[in-house]
């Protein structure tokens, strides 16, 4: 292909390409970021498309000890879209660097600091919020791109656009429509498309402050609530992994054990029959 001249004018179409194969916004907000944070960051004012193979990974490399291997790793992603865009293959031989395991953990009084977090929420759109991690198992991702027209209030199910762009449907609990239903009404009254109003950064920076607030004993993150809900379904469910499972949209059970409190001696005594 010929050549082009990477400015960052080139922000605004690569948005529209990534808007016909990528469905949450987020990703495609943080992809655009990536390549404009690469494009500012070289010493001339534009880029030879021909270039990119050779300066991304120089790029990469220069900000490794800068940013986390989980950055780095959406950033290599990112490149690589952006390559594609412009049919110059990047990234191809590339080394990612190894993301240390972070497994989510559970809130540590689990059903009495949800309660907690959802007593100290201001407003609807804080409930609804936690009440879709917490009383729901969602991820932030697909509680902050989740569509009003999704949420079936006839049959009480949602229906949820998840990682990989895989679709699940879920049930609604009674106990998280509780919360939920408030915040529905606004958001129809005011002809509004999704439930809950905030950024991503927002909505994490709003978890890590409410944790604080409702005195849970340590920091806490969205995930830690989607694994807490993981818990307590676990155990309501009878120990029934494969609901859970279904349920937090995972492909892999082994994923859903890491996001369930799990107890060996709980194991060694289900093995006891």
């Amino acid at each position: 292909m010929e050549a082009r001249t990477l400015t960052i004018e080139c922000i605004v179409p690569f948005q529209s390409w990534l808007s016909t194969r990528i469905s949450s916004e987020n990703t495609i907000r943080a992809y655009s970021t990536d390549i404009r944070m690469f494009l500012l960051d070289q010493p001339h004012t534009s880029l030879d498309s021909r270039q990119l193979a050779e300066v991304a990974p120089s790029w990469l490399k220069a900000n490794l000890k800068k940013v986390s291997a989980s950055t780095t790793r959406r950033r290599a992603a990112s490149l690589k879209a952006f390559g594609k865009w412009l049919g110059e293959p990047v990234l191809d031989e590339y080394k990612l660097p190894v993301v240390k395991n972070s497994n989510p953990h559970p809130l540590p009084g689990l059903k009495k600091d949800l309660d907690a977090l959802l007593k100290h929420c201001k407003n609807n759109n804080h409930r609804a919020l936690i009440a879709l991690l917490g009383l729901e198992g969602m991820r932030l991702d697909e509680a902050l791109n989740l569509e009003l027209q999704r949420i079936n209030v006839r049959d009480m199910i949602i229906e949820v656009w998840g990682k990989g762009n895989k679709e699940r449907t879920i049930p609604i609990t009674a106990l998280a429509w509780e919360y939920i239903a408030p915040q529905y009404i606004d958001q129809k009254i005011s002809d509004k498309t999704h439930l809950v109003e905030y950024s991503d950064r927002g909505a994490r920076s709003f978890i890590t402050e409410l944790g604080v607030k409702a005195e849970i004993s340590r920091p806490i993150s969205s995930h830690d609530l989607r694994a807490t809900f993981a818990t307590l379904a676990y155990a309501a469910s009878g120990n029934n992994i494969r609901l859970v499972q279904a349920w937090l949209g995972h492909s892999d059970v082994t994923t859903t054990q890491l996001y369930v409190d799990v107890k060996m001696e709980d194991m060694r005594k289900g093995g006891e029959f």
